[in-house]
């Protein structure tokens, strides 16, 4: 799995949908769609996140950039979160069937 986008104010994130079939079994797989469906709502920039960041960038350019950085580092966590509350301890369990997930961004999310 990965995400297309920035992670920005312009170009959110958003979560494909192609992923290997045989990759999870038809449970998971079928969790992993609607978590897929869910959060890319999610992640997307409210209408306010995005106005109070123009208006920043208009009034005070130095805090736009912790705002913006804000917004995005919120992103991701919301992100991570969400993977691990979607999911039970024993899909996450090493039983010895490979699975590995890699969340991880740039120092500026």
């Amino acid at each position: 799995m990965y995400l297309i986008g920035f992670n920005t104010i312009h170009f959110p994130w958003f979560i494909p949908k192609d992923f290997p079939r045989d990759a999870l079994k038809k449970a998971d797989r079928e969790k992993l769609v609607r978590f897929i469906d869910d959060y890319n709502q999610d992640i997307q920039y409210k209408f306010w996140e995005k106005i109070v960041f123009v208006l920043s960038k208009l009034i005070y350019p130095p805090l736009a950039k912790a705002i913006h950085y804000r917004l995005r580092r919120n992103r991701f966590s919301k992100l991570q979160h969400g993977l691990f509350r979607s999911f039970t301890p024993q899909f996450w369990s090493d039983k010895g069937d490979n699975k590995t997930l890699r969340l991880g961004v740039s120092k500026d999310y």
